[in-house]
C-alpha cells in the first residue's frame, strides 16, 4: 500500500489527479468518493497502512475528524476562484458562494476584480446544503457557485450554479505538501519507536505524569512490577509512588533518587524526578526497579566476576601425601568446609595454605561463587585498603572516574583468603573487624555501606597469639578469625610424602617443559628426605625444576641435587658437605638466647638467626640480595629480623 492515498471527490479531479501522478512518478493510491463515502474510503486506507491522506471541501473535514493521520487540503487557488466567478458573471452580478470555510479563499478581492456582489454562505455540515440552499430566493440570486454538494442542490431547486473546480496546480501543491508531511511523520514514527522501545524494554518500570497529575505514559515493565493490567493502572491511586501531597512537594524542581520503600507488598528502589521545561516544572518521571531483581542482576554479575578468574583451582584431590600428619589435616579441613565459620590456617611459607583454603571453598556450598585471594604483605597499607574495600568515583587524585569495586564485594556469596593477615596495619584490622562482625563494607570516599556475603579464611606463618601478647594485633579480631584452625605441617615432618611429591613435580614439570625425565637417583631421593626444607613445598618444587633443566642425560642424581642445595645455601644439620663451613664461626657471633633451648622448635628458631646473621654480614647487610639468596620474599625476611 502506498503512503499516500489520495480521495477525489468527483471524476474529472481524479483524472487530473492520474495525470499528474503519471507524469511526477509519485506513489500515490488514488480512489473517488464524497463526504461520508469519502470517510468510509479514508478510514480503509488507514487500517491498510496509508500514512497521508488529501482531498478537498467537506470531505477533508468529516476526514480529519475521524481518522488519525494526516488529511491534507487540495487548496483552492485564486486561479481556480477566478475561473469559477468569470463563468458564473455570464448569469448576473448577483453571486452566491456557497461552500465549506475552507474553501473561500481571496473572495473579497476577487468580486472587486470582477465587479460583482458576492454573498459568502458558510456550511458546517453536508446535510445543510440542500436546508440552506431550498431557502434561498432566485431574486436575491443570478447564480450559486460552490462544490459538488453545492451545485447538485442548486440544480435540484432550479438555480443556476457553477462548480469550482481544482486545477492542476492545486494537485500538485497537495501531493508536495503531503510528501513533505509524510516525512515528518516517518522521522516522528521512528522517534516515538524508538522510545517506546526504550520503556518497553528497560528493566525501570517507568510512569510520566503531567503538570496536573495525571497519567500520561507508562511501560508494560511498570504494569509488571506493581502487578496490574492496564486499565487498573490508570485508576490506580499508586499509593506511595505519587500521592497528590508528593506531588506537590516535587513541583519545586528537586527530586528524590535511590529510594527504598515498601510499595504494593514489594520492595522497590525508586526515583522520582521532576520534567523541567524552560525552567518551569510541566511534570514528573517515576522510575523503579524491583529489589530482588537487582539481587539477580548482582547475582549475574557475580558469575561473570568467576568467568574471569576469581575461581578455585584446586580440590583436596590435588594434595599430594599419605602421611598421617596431611591425611589428619585434610579431614580436618573437609569437616570445616561444611560450615560457614571463618578459618584461619597456620603454616610456614611454601606448605600450601593458599590450596588447603581453595580445597575448602571448592568442598564447600560456595564453591559456585567466586574465590578472592590477596597477599596483605604484598601491598602497601594505602593500596591494599582500596583494594579492599575499593572506592567511591573521586575518592583520591589517581582514582578511576566511575570508581571501583573492592575485592570484599567481588567475593559477595563465595570465599575470601587472605593471606599473610598478620601484616595488616592496625587501621585495616579494625575495618577487617567491622567486616566481619557486620558483613558490611564501605568503599573509600562514600557514605554508604554495602551487605557482603562472604566466608572469610585467613592465613598465618606468624603466632597471631604472640602478636596480640605484643601489641601487633588486634585481640578481638583474632577471636573473629581464629573460629576453626588448622595448622599446616611443615614438609621436613613429613618426610614420607617428599617421593610423591618428588614424583609429581617431575611428571608436571617435565611435560610443561616437554623434557623426557626418567626418573630419581636413590641417593638423590635420601638427600631430599634428609634435607631441612626451609621453604617447604614451593622449594622443592624449585629445587625439582632447577634439577630438569640441568639434567644431562635424563635421570635426578645425588651430584646433581648437592649441587643445586649447596646454591641454595639453606643450613641443614643432617646433611653432610651442605652445612656452611665457618659455622661454629657464625654461632660464636650471635648471642646465645636468654632462655634455656628445650625444644627442637627453639634450635631451629636459633638455627635460623644464625643463618640470617651469617648471610647480612656476607651482604654487608643488604636486605634485598640476602632474601634473594636465602629464598624468601624481603617481607618475610623483615619479619624473622623484627623476631
Amino acid at each position: 500500500m502506498a503512503d499516500i492515498a489520495f480521495i477525489s471527490t468527483y471524476p474529472e479531479l481524479t483524472r487530473q489527479v492520474t495525470e499528474v501522478v503519471q507524469e511526477t512518478g509519485e506513489k500515490v493510491k488514488i480512489v473517488e468518493g464524497l463526504l461520508e463515502h469519502g470517510v468510509d474510503l479514508g478510514k480503509n486506507l488507514e487500517k491498510v497502512g496509508s500514512k497521508v491522506l488529501i482531498s478537498r471541501g467537506g470531505t477533508v473535514l468529516m476526514l480529519q475528524s475521524q481518522v488519525h493521520i494526516p488529511v491534507i487540503e487540495i487548496p483552492i487557488t485564486g486561479y481556480d476562484l477566478a475561473k469559477a466567478l468569470k463563468e458564473a458573471k455570464q448569469y448576473g452580478d448577483r453571486i452566491g458562494m456557497i461552500s465549506f470555510q475552507n474553501m473561500f479563499f481571496q473572495v473579497e478581492d476577487l468580486a472587486d476584480l470582477f465587479e460583482v456582489e458576492i454573498t459568502k454562505i458558510h456550511l458546517a455540515k453536508d446535510d445543510q446544503a440542500e436546508k440552506v440552499i431550498s431557502t434561498l430566493s432566485k431574486d436575491e440570486f443570478d447564480v450559486l457557485v460552490g462544490g459538488v454538494v453545492t451545485v447538485q442542490n442548486a440544480i435540484k431547486y432550479g438555480f443556476n450554479s457553477v462548480f469550482i473546480r481544482s486545477g492542476k496546480n492545486g494537485v500538485y501543491q497537495a501531493i508536495a505538501e503531503a510528501k513533505r508531511i509524510l516525512q515528518i511523520r516517518l522521522k516522528e514514527m521512528k522517534r516515538t519507536k524508538i522510545f517506546q522501545t526504550i520503556l518497553d524494554y528497560t528493566n525501570d518500570g517507568i510512569l510520566v505524569f503531567d503538570q496536573s497529575g495525571e497519567l500520561t505514559t507508562y511501560n508494560q515493565k511498570m504494569q509488571e512490577i506493581l502487578n496490574v493490567q492496564e486499565e487498573e493502572l490508570h485508576g490506580e491511586d499508586l499509593k506511595g509512588l505519587i500521592s497528590p501531597e508528593k506531588f506537590r512537594n516535587l513541583q519545586t524542581g528537586s527530586g528524590e533518587y535511590d529510594r527504598i520503600e515498601k510499595i504494593r507488598g514489594k520492595t522497590l528502589a525508586v526515583n522520582r524526578i521532576p520534567l523541567e521545561v524552560g525552567n518551569k516544572v510541566s511534570g514528573l518521571v517515576v522510575t523503579c526497579q524491583d529489589v530482588t531483581y537487582i539481587q539477580d542482576l548482582e547475582y549475574k554479575v557475580r558469575r561473570e566476576i568467576l568467568s574471569k578468574g576469581l575461581t578455585a583451582k584446586h580440590t583436596f584431590n590435588h594434595i599430594i601425601g599419605e602421611s598421617a600428619e596431611i591425611q589428619q589435616t585434610i579431614t580436618k579441613a573437609k569437616r570445616f568446609s561444611q560450615v560457614d565459620s571463618n578459618i584461619l590456617i597456620y603454616g610456614e611459607t611454601g606448605t600450601g595454605k593458599e590450596v588447603i583454603a581453595q580445597s575448602i571453598h571448592s568442598a564447600s556450598d560456595r564453591r559456585q561463587d567466586s574465590f578472592v585471594a590477596v597477599n596483605c604483605a604484598a601491598l602497601p597499607e594505602n593500596l591494599l585498603e582500596s583494594e579492599l574495600f575499593g572506592y567511591a568515583p573521586g575518592a583520591f587524585t589517581g582514582a578511576i572516574k566511575e570508581g571501583k569495586q573492592g575485592l570484599f564485594e567481588l567475593a559477595h556469596g563465595g570465599t575470601i583468603f587472605l593471606d599473610e593477615v598478620s601484616e595488616m596495619s592496625a587501621k585495616l584490622q579494625a575495618r577487617l573487624l567491622r567486616v566481619l562482625q557486620e558483613r558490611e563494607v564501605r568503599r573509600i570516599g562514600d557514605d554508604r555501606v554495602i551487605h557482603v556475603d562472604l566466608r572469610v579464611i585467613a592465613a598465618s606463618n606468624r603466632d597471631l597469639a604472640e602478636l596480640v601478647r605484643e601489641g601487633e594485633f588486634r585481640e578481638d579480631l583474632l577471636y573473629r578469625l581464629d573460629i576453626l584452625r588448622i595448622t599446616l605441617p611443615p614438609l621436613r615432618q613429613r618426610t614420607g610424602d617428599i617421593q610423591l611429591l618428588v614424583e609429581h613435580f617431575i611428571k608436571q614439570i617435565s611435560q610443561r617443559m616437554g623434557r623426557t625425565i626418567t626418573g630419581i637417583s636413590s641417593g638423590g631421593l635420601r638427600l631430599l628426605e634428609e634435607y631441612y626444607w626451609p621453604g617447604n613445598i614451593r622449594q622443592l618444587a624449585n629445587v625439582i625444576e632447577q634439577s630438569i633443566v640441568l639434567t644431562e642425560d635424563g635421570q635426578i642424581t645425588d651430584n646433581l641435587l648437592r649441587e643445586i642445595l649447596l646454591n641454595k645455601k639453606p643450613f641443614c644439620p643432617k646433611t653432610k658437605g651442605i652445612a656452611f663451613e665457618d659455622d661454629a664461626a657464625i654461632i660464636e657471633r650471635v648471642p646465645y638466647p636468654d632462655q634455656e633451648i628445650e625444644t627442637l622448635t627453639d634450635m631451629l628458631t636459633y638455627l635460623e638467626s644464625v643463618i640470617i646473621h651469617r648471610f647480612l654480614s656476607k651482604n654487608q647487610g643488604n636486605q634485598k640480595k640476602t632474601a634473594e639468596e636465602l629464598g624468601i620474599d624481603r617481607s618475610t625476611l623483615w619479619r624473622k629480623l623484627n623476631r
